[in-house]
């Protein structure tokens, strides 16, 4: 196969997208308190999903993707 690379993604707290069913019931604090005072620490899934999409696209000079990187390349 003729891949462009391999990204490994290290993205730490992620907070549930509205609806999500499989979120047990005693994280449900963390989730609202941790991206508040965690917000450099936290991402979305929607975040993942589209830095996912841009670096399959665009590429990304390294390999492995922290929280910062996953940040640039979702906007």
């Amino acid at each position: 196969m003729n891949f462009r690379g391999a990204y490994n993604f290290r993205p730490g707290f992620m907070k549930p997208v509205e609806g999500q069913i499989n979120v047990k019931w005693f994280f449900t604090p963390f989730i609202w308190i941790f991206p508040v005072f965690f917000q450099s620490k936290s991402l979305t899934l929607h975040e993942v999903g589209r830095a996912m999409i841009n670096v399959t696209q665009k590429g990304y000079p390294t390999s492995t993707l922290e929280i910062r990187d996953i940040k640039n390349l979702a906007l």
